[in-house]
């Protein structure tokens, strides 16, 4: 790279299956919200395709979210890792 020059950034991955293709997210891997309200703290679990959140798989990350808030909330934002890293951090590694 020449002097003045930026890197690309890198790419957004907008799909769960996207991570755990990649391995950036594996199979098995327990998301977890820590509730304000009456939900309490929330575990969902990495799956092949999608998110097992009380027995029901989701197709997305916000769909399983919406399911606990019971409103429209972007699951990227709303799920962590157990070490309290945010789901979305993972989208741009």
């Amino acid at each position: 790279m020449e002097e003045g020059e930026r890197a690309a950034p890198t790419p957004r991955v907008n799909d769960l299956r996207e991570l755990t293709k990649t391995g950036r997210l594996p199979v098995g891997t327990v998301l977890v919200h820590k509730g304000r309200g009456t939900e309490g703290d929330v575990e969902a679990t990495v799956v092949a395709d999608g998110l097992r959140l009380r027995g029901k798989v989701y197709p997305s990350v916000s769909t399983a979210a919406r399911a606990v808030a019971m409103h429209s909330v972007n699951g990227w934002k709303y799920w962590r890792l157990r070490s309290g890293e945010l789901l979305s951090s993972l989208r741009t590694r």
